[in-house]
């Protein structure tokens, strides 16, 4: 470990979180500043993706939050002081289960596989969506089933709303108030 506690710049373990520890103990003995900056990636390409920050001589502390579990990586320097987290477009997806089921089957992320899309069937289904940016409505069930989930608007105020056809995005303004970002005609085509 001694050649890497030289090494100017940012480390990049992966698949050590069973060493992290034996690690940053290595890297203080070989010269690393224990207070050089740690980020816990953990699950970062999936929907609990968590962060957890920390130092050298504070890593073991770290690993006694519940939230910090594998897959995950270490990040050792300045990069650790960073925000790395994807810009990608995280999408709720409200409204019936024929309509989502068709969006699902017609989208073109892999839905069923990415984290940062969740299908909805269920209109009294109870969601966070603060992990959210968009919300997709395929419909007036969609729009009112939305609606009928809020205990309180503000749980909704950062979304940008998209509504598959101009009638739902009509119905979403006329009944709620709400103008859609982006009102998509053409996501859905019916046979």
């Amino acid at each position: 470990m001694a050649p890497y506690a030289q090494l100017p710049g940012t480390l990049v373990f992966l698949m050590s979180m069973g060493n992290a520890s034996q690690i940053a103990d290595d890297l203080i003995q070989n010269g690393k500043p224990g207070f050089t900056l740690v980020a816990i990636l953990c699950r970062g390409t999936r929907f609990d993706a968590y962060r957890k920050n920390c130092t050298l001589e504070t890593i073991k502390e770290a690993f006694e939050d519940p939230q910090v579990g594998t897959p995950a990586i270490l990040l050792v320097e300045e990069v650790a002081a960073l925000d790395v987290r994807s810009k990608t477009p995280s999408v709720v997806v409200c409204g019936t289960e024929h309509f989502t089921r068709a969006f699902q089957d017609q989208c073109s992320i892999p839905c069923t596989r990415q984290a940062y899309v969740q299908i909805v069937y269920e209109p009294d289904k109870k969601i966070d969506f603060r992990p959210y940016s968009h919300v997709v409505l395929t419909g007036k069930a969609g729009i009112d089933g939305l609606f009928q989930m809020m205990e309180d608007m503000r749980e909704i105020s950062h979304l940008q709303f998209v509504t598959i056809g101009p009638s739902s995005a009509k119905y979403l303004y006329d009944t709620y108030h709400i103008h859609a970002t982006l009102s998509h005609h053409h996501i859905l085509q019916t046979n």
